[in-house]
């Protein structure tokens, strides 16, 4: 927030150079008549009966209109400018701008622009801009913008475009758009794009109808997507590059159920995911083998690649995670917390027909004793043997 604050200091001296240097505002109607410096105290107990005037300061206690403003505007409660504000403007509630707005503006509650803007907009509450706005916009609750946004906008809440968006967008909770998105988005909930998405999402749920770049989050969605989805759960129509997750679904790609035992845990049955040789393989067991007891569980999932020896056999090469579930016991000497293990595993694999094949092969295996960063791990081989059914 320093820099910004420096950024706002610095914005604010240029306008007060600019207002001390300029004559009357440039975007005024020219029936629009002058006056250097306005008071104001409740329009219109002011200096100005009639709010078609320009100015280069005013100074407003509770509330003011005026035409167009170019330097310094200060506003104690609510400042109305009927056109262009241009320079600097600080409001304590509400600021209405009827035109364009060219500096810094600054509202303690909220802010309205009924044209473009080019800047720094920042607003306690909410900023709401009728054009295209360029520069910088921070609000704590809300930021809308009609038109296009060049820049940055940051929110404590949520940010909503109804045009494209270029460079960048973060919000605590959402950030949505109706065009097309060039730059990154970063949000703690969703990210939306209804068009293009050229860059990279990251937030809890992203969703772009088209991806260029990349998707980061617990859940992805896209429509064509050309880049990478990294997350628990990818889904995309068409893809040109890589999914990475727990589940992975794309209509391109390929679905099968998988049964395997393994030296670890004695049957594990669940699904696998394959596009273009990457594949992702979640799956439920039970039976502990190494500790000889029946009622423990597993919850596994691997990811690798799998590469095609000829028309009927695969060589697929993975690393997965198992996490570990022992039931209670009275017995001392047996583990009964919650632990995992970490897995590498190569598996070649036959195809019997179209819908079935059957796999195998061996791997390292190492089995921690808790979740703990002081947890003793014990490291030995691993083998496995599956079918495959399509």
């Amino acid at each position: 927030m320093r820099v910004f604050a420096r950024a706002g200091h610095l914005a604010l001296s240029l306008a007060v150079i600019l207002a001390a240097l300029s004559g009357p505002a440039g975007a005024a109607p020219e029936t629009y008549t002058h006056h250097p410096v306005n008071l104001s105290f409740f329009y219109p107990i002011s200096t100005n009966r009639n709010p078609e005037i320009s100015t280069n300061f005013r100074l407003n206690l509770i509330y003011g209109d005026i035409g167009a403003i170019r330097g310094v505007d200060l506003n104690g409660l609510v400042g109305r400018v009927r056109r262009d504000m241009v320079g600097g403007q600080a409001t304590g509630g509400y600021s209405h701008i009827g035109g364009e707005l060219r500096g810094v503006a600054v509202s303690g509650l909220a802010a309205y622009v009924e044209s473009d803007a080019l800047g720094v907009q920042y607003s306690g509450l909410v900023n709401f801009n009728r054009g295209d706005f360029t520069g910088f916009q921070f609000a704590n609750l809300f930021n809308y913008v009609e038109g296009d946004l060049v820049g940055a906008q940051t929110t404590g809440l949520f940010n909503l475009n109804d045009g494209d968006v270029r460079y960048f967008q973060f919000s605590s909770i959402a950030n949505a758009m109706a065009g097309d998105m060039t730059g990154a988005q970063i949000a703690a909930g969703m990210n939306y794009v209804n068009q293009l998405m050229y860059g990279g999402q990251a937030a809890l749920v992203n969703f772009a109808k088209s991806l260029e770049g990349v998707q980061i989050g617990l859940g992805n969605i896209a429509g064509d997507a050309k880049g990478a989805q990294v997350g628990f759960v990818n889904i995309s129509r068409e893809l040109d590059g890589i999914q990475v997750g727990v589940i992975n679904y794309t209509e391109e790609g390929d679905a099968d159920w998988v049964t395997f035992g393994s030296s670890l845990a004695a049957v594990s049955t669940g699904v696998r995911t394959t596009h273009r040789g990457f594949y992702s393989m979640l799956a439920a067991g039970v039976g502990d083998l190494k500790e000889e007891r029946n009622d423990t569980a597993f919850l596994s999932w691997h990811y690798g690649y799998s590469v095609p020896l000829s028309a009927v056999w695969n060589l697929g090469i993975d690393a997965g995670f198992v996490h570990i579930v022992p039931t209670p016991s009275d017995d001392p000497e047996v583990n009964t917390d919650l632990h995992y293990a970490i897995q590498g595993r190569m598996l070649a694999e036959y195809r019997i027909s179209g819908k079935t094949s059957v796999f195998g092969g061996a791997g390292v295996s190492t089995v921690f004793s808790e979740y703990s960063s002081g947890a003793s791990s014990e490291t030995g081989p691993l083998v496995v043997l599956g079918v495959s059914l399509y």
